[in-house]
């Protein structure tokens, strides 16, 4: 019995490692996202965790997604891994593909960016 509640004892800090490592995924890809819908791209998915969807709604064209695996995230942007952008139900003008090449790289450094913010947001948070 001892050895049992000696293991259960790690399971508040494992907890706490996900839990933390999910706000940050989150607000990382947040970042993503918010760069996305500034340039008017539209995004199919927009996921925390990997893998099959533990639950899942939709708002709009977008499906927001909680995954079981919660080693991290993405955001799918119209047009970034295919071409078929009509069959989803979006225009050719929500396309990140036919964005031009500053904006893709907005998109792209969107996520580490919202990193560094919610970095320096703790740090001033802390002192």
């Amino acid at each position: 019995m001892q050895s049992l509640l000696h293991y259960l004892s790690y399971w508040d800090a494992a907890l706490a490692v996900v839990l933390v490592f999910g706000g940050l995924i989150f607000f990382h890809e947040l970042g993503h996202f918010l760069a996305f819908r500034a340039f008017k791209v539209g995004v199919i998915t927009f996921s925390i965790g990997m893998g099959p969807k533990l639950c899942s709604f939709k708002r709009g064209k977008t499906e927001y997604r909680l995954s079981w695996l919660p080693f991290g995230g993405y955001v799918s942007g119209v047009g970034e891994y295919s071409n078929e952008v009509e069959s989803l139900g979006f225009t050719q003008e929500e396309a990140v593909n036919n964005r031009p090449a500053w904006q893709r790289l907005i998109i792209a450094f969107a996520g580490p960016f919202m990193n560094l913010v919610i970095a320096w947001i703790i740090y001033w948070g802390l002192t």
